[in-house]
């Protein structure tokens, strides 16, 4: 499974990429000297073929399918007790689990999986989801759960060691084994809202196929997916709190909490003397991220903690020079929930130079924070970029299959004296070109 790169770079250092869904138009064959339309079938059984159509569908309730739902696996699945929360097991032996589910009307719904990430190898666990024996779409074929890591410590609590001559080196990571959930979206942040199933009332059966690695499957919850408030209603709800916090606080982003990618770690950045900590001699671990953290929904969390209730602002130093001209997306998450919707898609713009900017820009956002720690999670977004993305990848790959329609008559060495007649030999070539 091929992933498309979201690029950025740290003290919290941010990035993004590309993908997408073109417009074929349809000439009516009856109307004189009207040419026939060329017919794309790139996407006949992507996800993007049925988006459009998904959205003008309204959410179905919520339904809750645990292991008692289980009606048929390719092996015995004893339920497991593990830190309080039963699971089955799916993965070697049990390859396969098939759930009954009670669709009480017709509707959407976005898929809510809760698991326990089991020991395994670095990369995500992988399964398949498929509806009634058969795949809605081609992205069900490859879902990702990812596993969380963080830092090792010493006996004194600190993850950054120093070798003999003074200077940091990083920390060995190590898996933080627990229940997780997270909603089923598209690896390549093409969507901004969790993949849809199209769902009839009545029973339906869903089989979860393991791919890679084994882990513990402890229900899934189908439903609309969460609507954050706007910036507004935040503020308003929040309006009779205590006003702004009296302290300020710094917290240093190369020690962070925990990260659902083994790829992303800490560095060491000597290129301004305003990144702290550092040394003029030894190297010194002061940043996270850059080019290895830009795959979509890759998560840095850190724990703050604050002494009084009241509105903070939130300002972040970052570089992000990696893609030339291009604004970088993150959204913000407090203690794994959006504030509010502008949340979503917090933008970092392209600068060579570090530059501190506040959460909301010119005008900040008010954070509202109760005494005591908080996890604060930045999530790779694509932010404005989504659609683009989608239209993207449909021209690259209708452009791809007008070539291969090309190649057939031509071979991949065309004669450069002979008239092919293309747009006589290829329906409506002339029209899919125009398309693209």
């Amino acid at each position: 499974m091929y992933r498309l790169s979201f690029a950025w770079i740290s003290m919290l250092i941010i990035l993004f990429s590309i993908v997408s869904s073109p417009l074929v138009r349809a000439e009516d064959p009856d109307t004189p000297g009207a040419e026939q339309a060329y017919t794309f079938n790139t996407d006949a059984d992507s996800y993007a073929s049925r988006y459009s159509e998904y959205r003008l569908i309204s959410w179905g309730e919520t339904i809750n399918v645990g292991t008692d739902n289980i009606k048929n696996a390719k092996a015995d699945v004893a339920p497991q007790i593990i830190a309080e929360s039963q699971g089955v097991e799916l993965g070697g032996e049990n390859g396969w689990i098939e759930l009954e589910v009670e669709v009480p009307y017709t509707g959407r719904y976005a898929a809510n999986i809760s698991y326990y990430n089991l020991p395994g190898s670095t990369s995500s666990i992988e399964f398949s989801l498929s509806v009634d024996g058969k795949l809605p779409y081609k992205e069900l074929e490859n879902l990702a759960l990812p596993r969380i890591w963080r830092d090792m410590t010493d006996e004194n609590g600190e993850a950054i060691q120093q070798d003999s001559r003074g200077n940091d080196r990083l920390a060995d990571t190590e898996e933080i084994n627990r229940w997780n959930s997270i909603w089923i979206w598209d690896s390549q942040g093409m969507y901004e809202e969790p993949y849809s199933l199209y769902l009839t009332g009545g029973k339906h059966i869903l089989r979860l196929t393991s791919v890679h690695d084994k882990f513990l499957f402890g229900g899934i919850t189908l439903g609309a997916p969460p609507e954050a408030e706007s910036y507004e209603e935040y503020s308003a709800r929040h309006s009779e709190k205590q006003d702004m916090a009296r302290e300020t606080q710094v917290w240093q982003a190369e020690k962070y909490l925990e990260k659902n990618a083994t790829q992303i770690y800490s560095a060491s950045d000597r290129t301004d003397a305003a990144t702290e900590p550092n040394d003029p001699t030894c190297k010194r671990i002061n940043v996270i991220g850059g080019a290895n953290w830009k795959y979509a929904d890759e998560e840095i969390s850190w724990e703050i903690e604050v002494s009084e209730s009241g509105f903070y602002e939130l300002a972040f130093r970052y570089r992000q020079n990696v893609n030339q001209g291009i604004t970088s997306y993150r959204a913000l998450l407090i203690d794994g929930e959006l504030p509010f919707e502008e949340a979503q898609s917090l933008a970092f713009e392209y600068s060579l130079n570090w530059t501190v900017k506040s959460a909301g820009g010119e005008i900040p956002y008010r954070f509202y924070l109760e005494a005591g720690r908080h996890v604060l999670t930045l999530r790779v977004a694509p932010g404005a970029f989504s659609e683009i993305l989608r239209e993207a990848r449909k021209v690259i790959l209708d452009m791809t299959q007008i070539y291969r329609s090309i190649i057939m008559i031509t071979g991949v060495e065309p004669d450069i004296y002979r008239d092919y007649s293309l747009e006589k030999q290829i329906p409506g070539l002339k029209n899919g070109l125009e398309d693209i």
